[in-house]
């Protein structure tokens, strides 16, 4: 199992501290020598005290192909292929909102990890983002925020790719994660969540300097959506920095006009539904 999410070399400072916290959840079954990968979704390391999980979006792992799935696999390394897996006996889900309506939500999980050793693992290569150290600041600034630039986070599934076996695996697949920048709608509440829409606009010259806008964010579900600060460089040009984690995506529309929505849970769903569910290990409907 590969996964090259991004040149860290050249990425801004900001996409790389998401992608840090950023991962790909990967569903293995079969046997060692011919694993199936499937890509269920994308996720964010998290953790409150003592206790640390992937925050995801519940259809992720209410999904047939989680179902089927023996290990988790989970892509730490960038630029290297690497096997990572995790027993699923070793994970706990925590479904803290799900809804028989995709577009509705809520739509929102978190995935605990049971094995301290697979925390260090992780640990040695990413990092654990703190709900409980950052949730008073959060929302303290998110009903009226101060800023509506935000980066997207996940691994897509259209840039899956079949790669040539090496020396080390027989069946070896390179998973390729987004970071896409842009500006979030007002938020906004229904029946004890809170949603925020981030557009993505596939008109051409929106994303300047870029064209790998995917035509589906398929995979994206379960991803990180992280508010940025703008600040302005020695040559007066805008860009983002110290990002945090505000909000996670679960569901994409259709495209009209050249336009789509990608719809996310947003801040008080994470520091406080989220938090809840996690320290308590309990799910919340």
């Amino acid at each position: 199992m590969s996964v090259q999410e991004m040149e860290s070399e050249e990425a801004p400072d900001a996409m790389r501290e998401v992608y840090d916290y950023t991962v790909g959840l990967i569903g293995l079954s079969g046997p060692t020598s011919d694993v199936c990968m499937e890509l269920l979704g994308s996720g964010t390391l998290v953790r409150t005290k003592d206790c640390y999980g992937i925050l995801t979006a519940s259809h992720v792992l209410r999904s047939r192909a989680y179902g089927r799935s023996e290990h988790l696999g989970i892509p730490i390394v960038a630029r290297t292929a690497h096997r990572f897996s995790i027993p699923k006996s070793q994970l706990s889900p925590i479904i803290i909102g799900s809804s028989e309506n995709e577009e509705s939500g809520p739509d929102l999980a978190v995935l605990q990890l049971l094995n301290h050793k697979d925390v260090e693992e992780i640990e040695a290569h990413k990092s654990f983002w703190g709900l409980d150290a950052h949730r008073v600041a959060v929302l303290g600034t998110s009903r009226v925020p101060d800023s509506r630039l935000c980066i997207l986070a996940g691994c897509v599934g259209a840039w899956t790719q079949q790669r040539l076996p090496d020396n080390n695996f027989e069946n070896l697949k390179r998973f390729k994660a987004i970071f896409l920048d842009g500006i979030i709608e007002a938020p906004f509440t229904r029946e004890g969540f809170d949603y925020v829409d981030f557009p993505v606009d596939y008109k051409a010259g929106v994303y300047t300097g870029r064209d790998d806008i995917p035509s589906t964010f398929g995979g994206v579900s379960g991803g990180g959506l992280w508010r940025l600060t703008p600040k302005r460089d020695e040559r007066g040009v805008t860009y983002g920095d110290d990002p945090v984690l505000i909000g996670v995506a679960f569901y994409e529309t259709p495209v009209v006009d050249q336009k789509r929505t990608i719809l996310c849970h947003y801040a008080a769903s994470v520091y406080d539904c989220v938090l809840a569910a996690l320290e308590s290990g309990k799910t919340v409907q």
